[in-house]
C-alpha cells in the first residue's frame, strides 16, 4: 500500500510540479511552479519500459 501511495505522489509531482517561494531582500515576493523533468523521464521508463526504455522508442528505418 505504501508503494502505491508513493507512486501516486511521484506521478502527481511530475504532472503538477512543486511550488517554490521566491524571496527578494528578505521578503516573500511570490511563488514559482517547478517541474522535474528527470522525475518525469524516470516514471515514463518505469511505467512503460517498452516505449521509453533506455534506447528510447524503437524506430524502423
Amino acid at each position: 500500500m505504501a508503494v502505491e501511495t508513493l507512486r501516486d505522489i511521484a506521478i502527481a509531482r511530475a504532472r503538477d510540479g512543486t511550488e517554490r517561494e521566491l524571496w527578494r531582500r528578505g521578503r516573500r515576493v511570490g511563488t514559482i511552479r517547478e517541474y522535474d523533468n528527470r522525475l518525469l523521464q524516470f516514471l515514463l521508463r518505469a511505467l512503460q519500459p517498452e516505449v521509453y526504455g533506455r534506447r528510447g522508442p524503437s524506430r524502423t528505418i
